[in-house]
């Protein structure tokens, strides 16, 4: 700074001594501040002054709206008419579009001693807007994403201030995982990024950062997540019965498509089945009609707004299905010498032979075979001698449409001889 003309300032003495005891008398402000980057890295920005005398002086960044100082600085006495100031320093975290100036008067931290002499405004907008153009998912955490400008911007309101540059916004892509932020890459001009996450549940932020604003100023995001689908189904059951339903829950946004798959064995390949969209996180298919296989249900990737779902797969589970069998006499009371018609029928509509027994008191003998078409058969009973005896139908183990339903006997049926 410049130094007191001794002459000047025995003046000033001569004339402090003469007067009356007053307040300290004002500093004369400094003047033609001026402002501007220090480099072209845009980290500092430099503040320079012109004024008389060796005086400290205090800056101060405020609102043009208000006197209020927001950031303060001071500069020793014996240093030179110029501060360098971080942009970090100047920039609220969340960015702004208010307008500022920077002030410059004498002073130290106990206050001001002349009037402040202002910068020409400036304003500190943020990195441009951005907003998701597309995105899609792969395999179990890749994400395939792209954005765009958004069509509305801030303002700028100081129009070529000294501080506004061009060409220095730039995408941050990112996520954040357990409160933690993982950059993907260096900062870029590029619009798109194809990445692998961690396993959900994860965050995309797609930041943006320019002179002012760091990469901690998120833009358009994605919330990630991902299904648990579970599956359950009884180990055995009856053909064409409600027993033989694959249910179960899902984790996600209560509204989705589960896929059911089957296979006939456990080295076969899955296929579909069919597909619904569920409500309430819980999902049902009915399979009365199905044979003996392995089923598990997939919940496929999905892309709601905002929010990706990655899709899984339930545990596999088995069941045996079992013919269902019944049996009955058409006329359960006979005479002695008549005949009775023993029918058969069972679902699914299995081709060939069913059994006929009979029990003796002791144990169940063969009666003979009937056949069987279009799932029913019929055998034949004569009336021999006056009594009471129990008939049922074995039918065989057997495959419809490569799936495999397991043996079944018919329940007991009895046919009574009178003379």
């Amino acid at each position: 700074m410049k130094k007191w003309p001794a002459a000047t300032l025995a003046g000033a003495l001569l004339a402090s001594a003469l007067a009356p005891t007053q307040a300290h008398a004002a500093d004369t402000a400094p003047t033609n501040v001026r402002i501007a980057w220090k480099d072209s890295t845009h980290q500092e920005v430099r503040v320079t002054w012109t004024e008389e005398g060796t005086r400290p002086n205090r800056i101060s960044v405020r609102s043009q709206a208000s006197p209020t100082a927001l950031r303060t600085f001071y500069v020793a006495s014996d240093a030179p008419d110029e501060l360098d100031i971080p942009a970090s320093s100047i920039a609220p975290k969340t960015g702004t579009d208010a307008v500022f100036q920077i002030g410059v008067a004498a002073g130290t931290e106990a206050g001001e001693t002349s009037a402040a002499e202002l910068s020409p405004a400036f304003d500190m907008l943020g990195p441009v807007f951005m907003e998701l153009d597309s995105y899609s998912l792969a395999g179990g955490s890749t994400l395939s994403v792209k954005w765009k400008r958004a069509s509305v911007q801030a303002e700028d309101k100081t129009p070529n201030d000294p501080l506004d540059v061009t060409g220095t916004d730039l995408y941050q892509p990112q996520y954040v995982k357990d409160g933690r932020t993982v950059p993907l890459g260096e900062p870029t001009r590029s619009t798109a990024l194809t990445f692998t996450g961690p396993r959900p549940p994860f965050t995309v932020e797609l930041a943006g950062t320019n002179e002012w604003i760091g990469s901690d100023h998120a833009g358009a995001t994605i919330s990630v997540a991902s299904y648990h689908p579970t599956a359950s189904i009884p180990a055995w059951v009856r053909a064409d019965t409600s027993q033989n339903t694959v249910r179960g829950t899902f984790t996600g946004s209560g509204h989705d498509k589960v896929i059911l798959q089957a296979r006939n064995s456990a080295t076969s390949p899955w296929y579909t089945v069919g597909w619904q969209n569920f409500t309430n996180n819980q999902y049902a298919f009915d399979m009365r009609a199905a044979g003996s296989r392995q089923y598990r249900v997939q919940l496929p990737n999905t892309v709601k707004g905002e929010r990706a779902f990655f899709g899984g797969y339930s545990p596999v589970v088995s069941t045996t299905v079992q013919t269902s069998v019944g049996a009955n006499f058409w006329n359960p009371t006979i005479r002695v010498g008549q005949t009775s018609r023993a029918a058969v029928y069972m679902r699914p509509y299995l081709v060939g032979h069913a059994r006929l027994e009979r029990w003796n008191g002791k144990t169940w003998t063969l009666v003979g075979p009937v056949p069987i078409a279009n799932g029913l058969g019929f055998g034949y009973i004569r009336g021999a001698t006056p009594g009471r005896v129990a008939y049922r139908y074995y039918i065989p183990a057997g495959t419809l449409n490569g799936q495999w339903f397991a043996a079944a006997y018919s329940t007991t049926f009895v046919l009574t001889t009178t003379r």
